[in-house]
């Protein structure tokens, strides 16, 4: 663990508690491992706006939207805007060919139609700036990434229609049970940690990262340690190399303790 020098966390089911909670001495470690050397970088599926009032004092760098968004130094480094045309196709199909609730997710708010309003309460607990609009397929604003929610939290059951509809153009990935999100080719947390990486002159061996779904298995492969909290999905545990205790054990920052001390070690 010496070489680290960048560590990247996913949030859902990884850093945060089964009820959605930061753990109370994250920050206390993120401020402890940038003194070691280390960046803490928040990659997840959710927004920039999100990620920003989760997080407002933390000095992190961000990977958002599964990585169809990296935030760096105040900065927004790279981004990958889909196509107008493609996002009203996305929304039709995801909302009646799957009856699930399309998302848009621009910079600096999401939108849903007016028409699943009555998501309002679950979907607010993922975007902190949620627009409702009369409707999507007129909806004028660049996106990063086209989420389908499934209330009754069958993703999976859904994933093989999505990716036959989208996948040869598009980065179809599951980031939970309940969602499905849509980003341009080659858009993914990995992909993502590189460019971070390009940018703040990290080499992806010297980086540690930590998931628990489909969409972080290419974040898991970029890296040079790998690791699955306890809790993961089960294909996601099976290809890690490392693994730590559940969210709910504080894996994450388990491993963050470890790293810290190593690092105390090899300054004294």
């Amino acid at each position: 663990m010496n070489n680290i020098e960048l560590l990247a966390t996913d949030m859902d089911a990884t850093l945060l508690n089964s009820l959605g909670q930061v753990p109370a001495d994250f920050g206390a470690y993120v401020h402890l491992l940038r003194l070691a050397g280390v960046h803490v970088t928040i990659a997840s599926g959710r927004s920039l706006h999100t990620l920003r009032e989760m997080f407002p004092h933390y000095g992190m760098s961000f990977i958002c939207d599964n990585g169809g968004l990296v935030y760096s130094d105040g900065h927004i480094i790279n981004q990958s805007m889909i196509d107008t045309s493609a996002q009203r196709l996305m929304c039709g199909f995801i909302s009646k060919q799957l009856g699930a609730v399309p998302v848009v997710c621009g910079i600096d708010a999401a939108y849903i139609g007016m028409e699943h309003r009555q998501y309002i309460p679950e979907l607010s607990k993922f975007f902190s700036k949620l627009r409702i609009v009369t409707s999507l397929t007129q909806l004028p604003v660049p996106a990063d990434k086209i989420s389908a929610y499934f209330p009754n939290g069958d993703s999976v059951a859904n994933i093989a229609a999505v990716r036959g509809r989208f996948a040869v153009d598009y980065a179809v990935t599951v980031s939970g049970e309940c969602w499905i999100d849509l980003m341009n080719a080659g858009v993914n947390k990995g992909s993502a940690l590189k460019l971070l990486g390009q940018h703040l002159g990290v080499d992806p061996t010297n980086m540690m990262a930590f998931g628990n779904a489909d969409n972080d298995a290419e974040m898991l492969a970029t890296v040079g340690y790998g690791y699955t909290v306890a809790n993961a999905d089960p294909a996601i545990l099976a290809s890690a190399e490392f693994q730590t205790g559940t969210n709910d054990e504080f894996g994450v920052l388990q491993v963050m303790q470890q790293l810290l001390q190593t690092k105390m070690r090899k300054a004294s």
